[in-house]
């Protein structure tokens, strides 16, 4: 690299998330940031207990490129680890609170974190699992360091864009889970792309009670960037977001699928006061174009939907509540963001024309690193210089995206490919159906056969005969589910999306 070149590579350089958090605490000071079961805390709070945690972190070794792991329910104390690992320039490893023994232990056998915080009792059988130099440390330590005198900002490392600030795993419902690379210059991009795309309220008041090391985590940084405040549940539960609503603490939610439909079945939702409610973003999953009508209907120009993935967090395209006054875009993930390319290639890798189907690809600053310790499948996850998605979708004329499902969903029944959403999106038609997720299971006459898990609205009755005959009629014999079970709710991965391994479970145990 010449002279030049290096200046250049200076120039262009872009801040981290130490620099958006110092700017966010020196602006707005004394207002507002967190709000959680165990108090209030400002921004100049919020700072001062971040280098507090770094300093604590630092002191048990932590240094540039140290794995952190995390198993903690959300709070407030939880987010300032996050933040506190990745001002050190180590990596973030979150556990999802929901999990199992055995996916934390893969994770952690797989990142080899040379601290695990955690508030799980049973954490020290893990230990074994991760790097014999492991250190332990609780939520009292946490809380104890909290008070500590906090790094000298002047005392944090210069980090380039480039640092990796989290390893994100995937939720491993095909296998391992992978440590996906998210640098500081991803983090940063999705916290820009935030605040262009996503229809803020002026000072946004955000309720957070999906896990913060999920998708939701996102909407923080951009949060604090625009002064507003974030109020974290340790879980989404209707009552207490109806309250905090009603009684104008909050604004805005980020929700998956499930939890936007448990919301607005929720009994209380359509008599209560939520006039004060400006934006509910929606993503993480695919969604019933029946339900999210129903969710425009009874809440207003309000939703929000967000496409991405871990790859890629959150911000490739967006269907922006104005959109979703166009009823047959409803069935869509909307238009590709100005700072994304995405285009839907062939198995060649060429360019598909509109309304033919392909793999949706993706270009640009949101795109993740790769894989941890993965070479060969970075390498298959970026051939052709394209993120390849894994999901299966199409282009219309204007430009916007339609998801049909998961290239690894497809379900291949007496030599006809079906994917699972179009069974969903036809059952999920019906009046009596809240929600309904479709597996292929083998059966030794079609290959595969499918397989359909119902949950019905409150008080409906309905038979499976005529939830099946319903969808040959909207989509066609071959679509029928072959069998059908009514559930009280659907398996869900701990990240709220449907855990459709658990499913095929039920089905081969009955």
């Amino acid at each position: 690299m010449t002279t030049h070149d290096a200046t250049r590579a200076v120039l262009r350089e872009g801040p981290t998330v130490t620099t958006l958090l110092s700017r966010a605490a020196h602006r707005h000071g004394d207002a507002v940031a967190f709000i959680d079961k165990d108090g209030v805390l400002t921004y100049r709070e919020t700072w001062r207990r971040v280098r507090a945690i770094a300093g604590m972190l630092r002191a048990h070794g932590v240094a540039l490129g140290d794995r952190v792991a995390q198993l903690a329910p959300n709070s407030t104390n939880a987010w300032c680890v996050q933040a506190a690992t990745y001002i050190l320039g180590a990596r973030f490893v979150g556990l999802q609170i929901m999990g199992s023994p055995e996916s934390w232990s893969m994770v952690l056998e797989d990142a080899e974190p040379c601290v695990f915080v955690t508030d799980f009792d049973g954490a020290g059988e893990l230990r074994g699992v991760a790097a014999t130099s492991c250190k332990i440390l609780s939520r009292a330590d946490i809380c104890a360091a909290s008070s500590d005198e906090p790094l000298g900002e002047d005392t944090l490392p210069d980090l380039p864009e480039s640092t990796i600030a989290r390893m994100a795993y995937t939720g491993g419902t095909t296998g391992r889970p992978k440590g996906v690379l998210q640098s500081h210059r991803v983090l940063v991009t999705a916290a820009i792309f935030a605040l262009g795309a996503v229809a803020f309220p002026r000072t946004p008041h955000f309720f957070i009670g999906a896990p913060l090391t999920h998708g939701a985590g996102t909407m923080v940084l951009p949060t604090l960037i625009r002064g507003g405040s974030i109020h974290i549940a340790e879980t989404f539960d209707p009552d207490i977001f109806i309250d905090a609503i009603e009684s104008g603490e909050v604004n805005a939610t980020w929700v998956v699928p499930t939890m936007l439909y448990k919301f607005i079945d929720h009994p209380r939702t359509r008599r209560a006061r939520i006039g004060a409610l400006e934006l509910v973003v929606y993503t993480g999953a695919p969604s019933s174009p029946t339900r999210i009508a129903e969710a425009v209907d009874l809440l207003g120009p309000v939703l929000q939907q967000l496409y991405g993935q871990t790859e890629a967090p959150q911000f490739l395209t967006s269907l922006r509540p104005e959109d979703h006054q166009h009823r047959a875009r409803l069935a869509s993930v909307g238009f590709p963001l100005p700072g994304v390319t995405v285009a839907v290639l062939s198995d060649d890798g060429s360019p598909v024309p509109p309304g033919q189907t392909g793999e949706i690809c993706v270009r640009g600053q949101i795109v993740a690193d790769g894989y941890w310790r993965r070479p060969e499948e970075t390498k298959t996850a970026q051939a052709g210089c394209w993120l390849h998605t894994g999901d299966v979708g199409y282009e219309d004329e204007t430009g916007c995206i339609y998801l049909v499902d998961r290239k690894n969903d497809l379900i291949i029944t007496g030599g006809f490919n079906v994917y699972p959403r179009e069974v969903e999106d036809a059952l999920m038609s019906h009046p009596a159906v809240a929600d309904a997720v479709v597996v292929g299971v083998h059966d030794p006459y079609w290959g595969e056969a499918i397989a359909a898990a119902v949950v019905l609205r409150a008080d409906a009755t309905v038979e499976a005969d005529t939830l099946i005959a319903h969808v040959r009629t909207q989509r066609g014999k071959v679509y029928a589910p072959k069998s059908l079970r009514f559930l009280p709710a659907i398996p869900a991965t701990a990240v709220g999306k449907p855990d459709r391994k658990a499913i095929r479970s039920v089905f081969a145990n009955s």
